[in-house]
Formats: C-alpha cells, structure tokens, sequence
C-alpha cells in the first residue's frame, strides 16, 4: 500500500502544478502587436474653414489584437532605440481607445514622424531600417515587435526624386 502513496502524491502534485501553470497562462495580458508600412488616406482639418481635405500618404500602421477575455488600456505606444523612446502620436485623435477582448483595432501614425525620428537617429543603412515597438498598457505591461522596412517608404511619392528623363 505504501507504494500507492508513493507513485499518487508525485502525479497528484504534478497534475495540480500543471493545472495551475495553464490557469495563469489563460489569464495572463496578452496583445499581439502587428506594425506595417503602408499608404492611409489621412483627412486633414483646414483652419477657419471647418471643412477638410484628404490625402494618401505613408503610414505606420500598428495592429493590436487582444485574444484574451479582459480589454487592455493602452497607455501609449513607442519607437524604441537603444538608449531611448520615443513615443507616436495617432493621426485621426491623441485618444488611443481601450483593446476589447477578441477584437482588434489600429494604432496609425504619421510616416513622416516616423522618418523625422529615424533622420534624428541618423541611419547610416537608409535600406535596411529596423525598429522596434513598444506597446505600454495601463498596469506597465510592455509588448514588443519588430518591423523591417525601407526608409524611402515612408516617402510621400510625389515627393521622390525622379530620374532626369522624366
């Protein structure tokens, strides 16, 4: 009998520290952090005229999905350096609204931010930029990811020089 004692306590043990192990796994923040280049239509409000005006320009677009059963508050979102962060504004509102759970929503900042704050850092590889995004929620919680691109795309296109023949 005392070899029941033996091999049931060591599984019953295992058995609680694995139930327990997924239960925080569940449970825990998560926010999937997804960023992009890309070309947004960004409206503009025209002063005294109250009327506005549209425009295609290079974005960084951040989408943020939360799988988990609780919303995440967005605190704010950064471009991290080495030794420094610096944080992007949204160009619809300054507002970032809170990540309801199983949806999703999108973080768009300015390309022409972003390419000021990479002309700043001084890249000397103007074709192979990396960045990485920091995501702060309300708690301190930091979700992080990666993004390689091109500097030139976040160039407005009217604004690249053309080649003499055209």
């Amino acid at each position: 009998m005392a070899w029941i004692t033996d091999v049931v306590a060591p599984l019953a043990l295992a058995l609680s520290a694995l139930s327990l192990y997924l239960q925080w796994k569940h449970t825990r923040v998560r926010l999937k952090v997804r960023p992009s280049i890309g070309i947004d239509y960004i409206r503009f409000k025209l002063d005294g005229a109250g009327g506005y005006v549209g425009k295609d320009l290079p974005v960084l677009r951040i989408h943020l999905a939360n799988p988990t059963e609780n919303p995440i508050h967005i605190k704010g979102v950064y471009v991290a350096f080495k030794k420094w962060e610096v944080e992007l504004k949204h160009v619809k509102d300054n507002r970032i609204s809170p990540v309801e759970p199983h949806r999703d929503s999108d973080f768009v900042a300015s390309g022409n931010h972003v390419f000021h704050i990479l002309e700043r850092e001084d890249y000397k590889d103007k074709d192979k930029v990396r960045i990485k995004i920091k995501v702060y929620d309300e708690i301190g919680t930091v979700f992080t990811s990666k993004l390689r691109f091109v500097m030139d795309q976040l160039i407005p296109p009217e604004l690249k020089q053309k080649p003499n023949g055209e």
